[in-house]
């Protein structure tokens, strides 16, 4: 998963609106292309260097990181040595950014050698969530993703999400508070749904109709049918509690992500230690309400083995 390898009937009867953003194909340019060239860089980083060394050097210094809960990246690289010989690679094949351009995130596929004349041992899809800085470049705010089989080679599409589009741009503290108020009540009330009523129902109200979900073992699933079927029994075991945290929003309140942790039910045999919970969600800010575009769940690994005793 990119993992950074240094390791009620109504509402499902109801048609998915339009999605949010319309998907492009013509090259990126400005700084949506600047974000898309800031993860190729990220890459060619790992390729050149090392895995460790990449990862620490394109990170925000809030970023954020599953280990295999929540923690800072910058600190978690910052005490780990280099890794010389794993092979880590990746391009991005969508990106999509806000409509004030200072948050934006980009997926793709990643495979993993465990030298460089080795064939690859591991795939999967990232997603990332990107941040700009004070001086224009851009960092890493969030990465996660899933493992599958090897996914097909792919060419980039994107979006620019539609909220105002004006440099210097300020959200008065109000309109910030709402915002950010509405965005963890729909997370929430997705989270509630999930659990009572199954991903189908959740979608069918709170997902955007181009939405994408990474699964471990699963292929990518886009679009909420897809999902629906793909993932009909997924919480069946149900939810003891969710703690999940708004992580970022876009300065004009059209981009944000969420991410935690579920503590699952004693029938959900599959994840014992908890899911792994990342969303991205957008909005139309004429419009208010928040979609999710990209939801990754993924069970809490096991924790290591405690070390032998001499």
């Amino acid at each position: 998963m990119r993992r950074a390898f240094a390791t009620v009937l109504l509402v499902l009867a109801l048609p998915a609106a339009a999605s949010t953003v319309k998907i492009q194909t013509a090259p990126p340019a400005g700084d949506l292309e600047k974000m898309v060239n800031a993860e190729r860089a990220f890459a060619h980083r790992a390729l050149t260097t090392n895995i460790r060394d990449a990862f620490y050097e394109n990170m925000d210094e809030e970023a954020i990181l599953f280990r295999p809960t929540p923690v800072n990246a910058k600190e978690y690289f910052k005490g780990r040595p280099a890794n010389p010989g794993p092979v880590l690679a990746w391009y991005p094949s969508y990106a999509e950014m806000s409509g004030s351009s200072d948050l934006g995130w980009t997926m793709g596929p990643w495979e993993f050698r465990s030298a460089k004349d080795k064939p690859a041992e591991a795939f999967g899809h990232f997603a990332t969530v990107w941040r700009r800085q004070t001086n224009g470049s851009y960092k890493v705010m969030f990465d996660e993703g899933h493992s599958c089989a090897q996914p097909p080679q792919d060419s980039l599409t994107w979006a620019i999400v539609p909220g105002q589009k004006a440099e210097g741009v300020v959200v008065d503290l109000a309109s910030l508070v709402k915002a950010q108020r509405s965005l963890v009540e729909t997370d929430a009330a997705y989270s509630k749904l999930l659990g009572e009523k199954g991903i189908g129902a959740a979608l069918a109200q709170y997902g955007d109709d181009d939405v994408r979900l990474l699964r471990e073992d699963k292929p990518l699933i886009q679009g909420p049918g897809a999902a629906g079927k793909a993932l009909e029994h997924e919480w069946d075991g149900g939810v003891q509690a969710w703690d999940v945290k708004p992580g970022a929003i876009s300065q004009v309140l059209d981009l944000a992500f969420t991410y935690g942790i579920a503590t699952m039910g004693e029938k959900a045999k599959d994840s014992p230690n908890g899911r792994k919970v990342f969303r991205v969600w957008r909005r139309n800010p004429a419009v208010g309400d928040w979609k999710v575009a990209l939801d990754v769940t993924n069970p809490v690994p096991p924790p290591p083995p405690a070390p032998k005793k001499p």
